[in-house]
């Protein structure tokens, strides 16, 4: 029965999930453009190649 009591209050803060889902969302789409902006092209077909490279 406690879980149920516990899994009540947290469903009560429903807009502090959705506030972190949304800021989670715009980090990892902020991280993503990051990655994937074309003047880091060399940069990471560099990384890419390093587990290939004999040392």
């Amino acid at each position: 029965m406690t879980v149920l009591k516990e899994g009540a209050s947290m469903a009560g803060l429903g807009w502090v999930m959705g506030a972190m889902t949304v800021i989670f969302m715009a980090v990892m789409t902020a991280w993503i453009v990051w990655t994937w902006w074309p003047s880091r092209h060399a940069q990471l077909e560099a990384a890419s190649r390093l587990p290939l490279e004999e040392d």
